[in-house]
């Protein structure tokens, strides 16, 4: 083994032990109960809020003539002509 693979491979040994003392923790992490449950919690309202938000976007968009314009072409097999209104 050269002196410079030696050397490499030394400093790629020492990173990695580096790495593992800084990452892994030393003691078991304990969550409070706002980090059980309630983030839990916090993402569901979230999401609720998303699916409801994306619906009235999506009625808009199917109260547009350009959507009706889509869902004939679609009907009859044709391409789509969107005019933007």
């Amino acid at each position: 083994m050269s002196k410079r693979t030696f050397w490499r491979f030394f400093t790629t040994i020492l990173i990695g032990l580096g790495c593992a003392y800084f990452f892994v923790p030393l003691t078991k992490v304990r969550l409070g109960l706002d980090l059980r449950g309630g983030v839990h919690y916090e993402l569901e309202i979230q999401g609720n809020e998303a699916l409801e938000s994306e619906a009235r976007a999506q009625a808009r968009c199917m109260e547009t003539k350009d959507f009706k314009r889509a869902y004939e072409a679609f009907s009859k097999k044709e391409k789509p002509e969107f005019k933007g209104d």
